[in-house]
Formats: C-alpha cells, sequence, structure tokens
C-alpha cells in the first residue's frame, strides 16, 4: 500500500475523506478534526482563507518520487497566491509570523512548510507525527469545545465515556443525528457561536 512522505496512506478516492467549506475534502477522523480546528484558528488569527487553497491532490512531490502529502489528504495549502514557494514567511507579516509560530505550539502534530522546506503555503501532518498522537490531539480539541459548551471534562485526550457522553448529548441538543463521531456537521454545531450545551 503505498505511502505519503509522512506515512500515512495515498488515497486513491475520496471515500474515506470529508468535506471542508474552505480546502475540499480532508481525510477523515481525527486528521480532518486537527486540520479543521488549525483552519477555524488560523482564519481567526492569521488571515482568511482564499480560493487559492486545498487539501488532496493525488500526486508526487515535484522532482521526486515519493508521494506528497497531499495525496494522503493530510496537507493542506493555503493562500497559495500570497505565499508562494522559495521562501521560510513570504506574503506574512512579522505579526503573522510571530501569532503563526504561537498557533502551531497548539497543534504539535503539524508542520509549517515555510521554515520546514521554503513552501509558506503548506501545513502537514508531520513526518513522525504518529496515528495515536493525532487521535489523541483531535480528541483534546474535541473535549476543549465540548467545555466551551458547559459540559465538565477533563481535557486529557482519553476518549472515554464521559466524552463520549457529553458528545451525545451536544449532538442531540443541536438537532444532529446522535451517533458519536464529530465528524463535519458536528463541528459546525461546536465553532458556531450560538452552539450551547443543553
Amino acid at each position: 500500500m503505498a505511502t505519503s512522505q509522512n506515512g500515512w496512506t495515498v488515497q486513491n478516492t475520496k471515500a474515506e475523506m470529508w468535506p471542508h467549506p474552505k480546502v475540499g475534502p480532508i481525510l477523515g477522523g481525527p486528521v480532518w478534526v486537527v486540520l479543521t480546528a488549525f483552519l477555524h484558528r488560523y482564519e481567526a488569527e492569521i488571515e482568511p482563507i482564499g480560493r487559492s487553497s486545498g487539501c488532496y491532490n493525488k500526486r508526487h512531490i515535484a522532482g521526486s518520487a515519493k508521494w506528497s502529502n497531499h495525496a494522503s489528504a493530510t496537507a493542506v495549502d493555503l493562500n497559495w497566491n500570497r505565499h508562494p514557494v522559495g521562501g521560510q514567511d513570504t506574503g506574512y507579516s512579522a505579526q503573522q509570523v510571530s501569532a503563526l509560530t504561537a498557533l502551531l505550539k497548539a497543534f504539535p502534530v503539524l508542520r509549517w512548510g515555510g521554515p520546514a522546506f521554503n513552501d509558506p503555503m503548506h501545513y502537514e501532518i508531520k513526518p513522525g507525527a504518529s496515528r495515536a498522537q493525532v487521535r489523541k490531539l483531535a480528541t483534546k480539541l474535541l473535549q476543549k469545545q465540548l467545555r466551551l459548551r458547559g459540559f465538565e471534562l477533563d481535557v486529557d485526550g482519553v476518549r472515554g465515556p464521559a466524552t463520549a457522553a457529553a458528545l451525545l448529548k451536544f449532538q442531540k441538543a443541536q438537532g444532529l443525528e446522535a451517533d458519536g463521531v464529530d465528524g463535519p456537521k458536528t463541528w459546525a454545531a461546536l465553532l458556531s457561536a450560538e452552539s450551547v450545551a443543553a
């Protein structure tokens, strides 16, 4: 089974992906949650995400036989018209670079392509980040959002009975399918200012 440069499985179809309104399909599950939470904060703290942005693209890294992380839908390019390849932070102000550096500390499983390989539009699940690490961060992000909505939860990255029960209660309160999956509809509600726990 082919893998992308960061070790995730190359996707031949979009069947395992979940939609994102700004960048298109992202690998479903914890990767989607982590990247979606990052993108939400990026828009709030750095800049709007424009139309020159995307995620899935089944291709090799330019000039290489290795699969790009876009091929596994575990990487996003943001505003490539403003941040072209060739510099560490092209198109970003010093204030934005400082804010990005701080933001990325909250997402230790992500790597910014600017400082890593002069691709400032590029953000990815970094090589060496395990599935367990991505899953734990995704659970912490969910727990933080549920706490903001009034649920008493520890933000420990453990998807135990309390987290599962809070998620189901939240979904029911929002009129969503109570399936215990924090997918696109649930996250849209979690990130909405109007969403509150019942």
